[in-house]
């Protein structure tokens, strides 16, 4: 996060073509050094560049940033806690949720579970097996 800060800081004067420098400064050079990691791993044996293709997707797919959110709702509704799951709910969300009745905190929950898995886990699957990525075959 503070890598992305300090490009932004460094290269954002507002117009699309530094936009590009800032992308192409931000994700290159992680890429190249994922890349170098894993010939080097598949070099040694090629089971350790399969362990280093697992450790990258299971590192970018960021399953802890919205199940933990979503198992503080689930415990909360175990609990009978309403309350909680609303706070829950709006801490990772956002927005006013104090009039929300239960079945609205459960769909919203579950909307929200839905779209950051589509776009943290299956989008991250879907591109790591269209695109070479570290396991260029």
């Amino acid at each position: 996060m503070r890598y992305a800060r300090d490009l932004e800081r460094k290269l954002n004067g507002g117009r699309p073509e530094q936009a590009l420098l800032a992308t192409v400064a931000a994700v290159v050079p992680p890429v190249v050094v994922s890349l170098a990691v894993y010939y080097a791993a598949r070099g040694i044996h090629p089971l350790l560049g399969l362990a280093w293709n697992v450790l990258v997707l299971y590192s970018v797919m960021g399953f802890r940033r919205f199940s933990h959110a979503a198992s503080v709702i689930v415990e909360a509704f175990g609990g009978n806690d309403v309350v909680a799951a609303r706070r829950a709910l709006a801490a990772w969300r956002g927005g006013y949720t104090a009039e929300l009745s239960s079945q609205e905190v459960a769909r919203l929950a579950v909307e929200r579970g839905l779209v950051d898995a589509t776009g943290r886990c299956f989008a991250v699957l879907f591109w790591f097996a269209v695109l070479p990525g570290p396991a260029a075959r």
